[in-house]
């Protein structure tokens, strides 16, 4: 039975891989002009870089810092945990276990190797439209719980299930037979294998490893995990090590797709066009420039007595009646400056293809708070769209994949019990710079509407009674990214304004009586 279903596992991986193809050479040009580093080259025939103009280097890793600092940057609280229905969030009990929950989060995302890993990751996404990023879980209790790594997008296929999302994973990549033998153990390999491990250790081995829902094939292994994981040495067919995951493991995220394509499409590839075209400009204009200083010479044949040394300061002896050296052509320096001007035409282009100007917030060198917000709000609307493509397929997975981890290792207090009262369900929403910025728009409306109410409430008072200024309070506060903990609750709240209520009508009846005390000593005084 395992039998039949490893080779239709394995059928199934040479039809990705075919529906793969097209895209290799796209994705090595990105990576000989825009990504050189993602470009492997051996040091038999190795392929040299081609880039004369970094105009796409330096965009894609400004781009890529930008990205990382706006959606997961480790110095700013970016994600949050509600309860559905959101009134419970107003229950101490309810809000402080949330931050406890965020914190841990938090707290193992920061302490592993994320941020080195994430921008990894927004390197590939940008550059080739697709980013891998995959989560394991630390074998080690006492150690790291998070275990991040970036795959390479030419050493994977995927397919998506009938809601769009990836949950099929193929990653096929080599190891040293030393390393296969480390990490699977001598049982488990072969003795192909186990012969390579000791005769040759750093001979290359390719690996499959294979990840898909089991209700795909009915795989039997790795317990009650919904996703099974099958590692296999492809030249053998030989099962390596089978097992499973709880949640996917791989955030596979897009940054735009056609209708109908299942890999993604990002600037990199978009500007792919420009790139090739100012790196060709530039090396005709060193060209150019070298035939100018260095112009190939026109010398007659044993036209001087000693070989021809154009070192300045040296003398070259010419034969009697023999024509002196010339250039063979003349290159006109005109034609430069006009074809600097094109260059940058294209390198704008270029610039623009990486949302430069969305990135730069201020480019004036004064802009008013006003002026800030609505430029903010206008870069929102322009990477908006891309924004929401990776909360789905890269934040909201990733979030919950860290929750399972530390749940399954107890690090997760225990819920509540108001929340089984009401059969509340946890859900994600993020903190990040560009989801306020989204967000900052209903903090402007609620400025307006409140700056006219206070302006009509002196005509007619009453119509302050339109607005719940606790909930506009706490909305505001939501938005803006306060903390929980700095909040009180309602029954605070509600009891503060209580105790208030009697010591004020305490403060009454003390006023009164004084009042009643000073009127009949006054009334004693009067003669009648």
């Amino acid at each position: 039975m395992q039998e039949a279903i490893l080779q239709k596992v394995l059928e199934r991986y040479e039809r990705l891989k075919a529906a793969r193809a097209p895209l290799q050479s796209v994705w090595a040009e990105i990576s000989d002009y825009t990504l050189p580093s993602a470009t492997k080259r051996g040091a038999a025939g190795a392929r040299p870089p081609q880039i004369y103009d970094a105009t796409a280097p330096r965009a894609l890793a400004r781009l890529a810092a930008t990205l990382h600092s706006m959606l997961t940057n480790p110095a700013q609280r970016w994600l949050a945990i509600k309860t559905n229905p959101m009134e419970l969030m107003g229950l101490t009990e309810v809000m402080r276990w949330v931050q406890a929950i965020e914190d841990t989060c938090l707290e193992a995302i920061n302490a592993s190797n994320f941020h080195m890993k994430a921008q990894e990751f927004y390197l590939s996404l940008i550059a080739f439209g697709t980013g891998i990023l995959f989560l394991d879980e630390g074998e080690n209790t006492n150690g790291a719980p998070l275990v991040f790594r970036t795959l390479p997008v030419g050493e994977c296929v995927i397919a998506e299930n009938e809601h769009g999302f990836v949950d099929v994973l193929f990653r096929e990549f080599s190891m040293t037979a030393r390393n296969v033998l480390r990490q699977f153990g001598e049982k488990a390999c072969n003795g192909a294998i186990r012969e390579k491990a000791e005769k040759a250790p750093d001979e290359e081995i390719r690996v499959l490893h294979a990840i898909f829902p089991k209700e795909d094939y009915g795989w039997s292994k790795g317990g009650g995990k919904p996703y099974a994981s099958i590692w296999i040495a492809s030249d053998w067919r030989h099962i390596l090590k089978e097992g499973g995951y709880y949640e996917f493991p791989a955030f596979v995220t897009r940054w735009n797709t056609a209708p109908g394509e299942i890999w993604g499409r990002g600037p990199g590839m978009e500007s792919l066009p420009d790139v090739k075209t100012v790196n060709k400009m530039t090396r005709d204009i060193l060209e150019a420039a070298s035939k100018i200083i260095t112009p190939p010479l026109d010398v007659e044949y044993k036209s001087y007595l000693t070989p021809l040394d154009a070192t300045p300061g040296r003398i070259n002896t010419r034969a009697k009646g023999a024509s002196p050296v010339s250039p063979l052509y003349v290159v006109d320096g005109k034609a430069l400056p006009l074809t600097d001007a094109m260059i940058e035409r294209v390198r704008q282009s270029i610039n623009e293809t990486f949302y430069y100007d969305a990135i730069s917030l201020i480019r004036a060198d004064r802009m008013t708070a006003t002026e800030v917000m609505q430029r903010a709000e206008e870069n929102v609307r322009i990477l908006g769209p891309t924004y929401s493509r990776l909360v789905h397929e890269y934040l909201e997975p990733l979030t919950r994949r860290v929750f399972g981890i530390m749940s399954r290792r107890g690090a997760v207090p225990v819920p509540p019990e108001t929340l089984g009262w009401y059969a509340a369900k946890v859900r994600i929403e993020y903190l990040s710079p560009m989801s306020r910025a989204q967000k900052m728009s209903d903090v402007a409306a609620i400025q307006r509407a409140l700056s006219f109410v206070a302006t009509m409430a002196q005509i007619s008072p009453d119509m302050l009674d339109i607005f719940n200024f606790d909930e506009t309070a706490r909305h505001v506060a939501d938005i803006t990214g306060v903390p929980a903990k700095l909040l009180r609750s309602a029954e605070e709240v509600n009891r503060m304004r209580q105790e208030r209520a009697q010591a004020e009508a305490i403060q009454r009846q003390m006023q009164l009586v004084q009042q009643a005390a000073e009127i009949g000593k006054t009334a004693s005084q009067i003669r009648l």
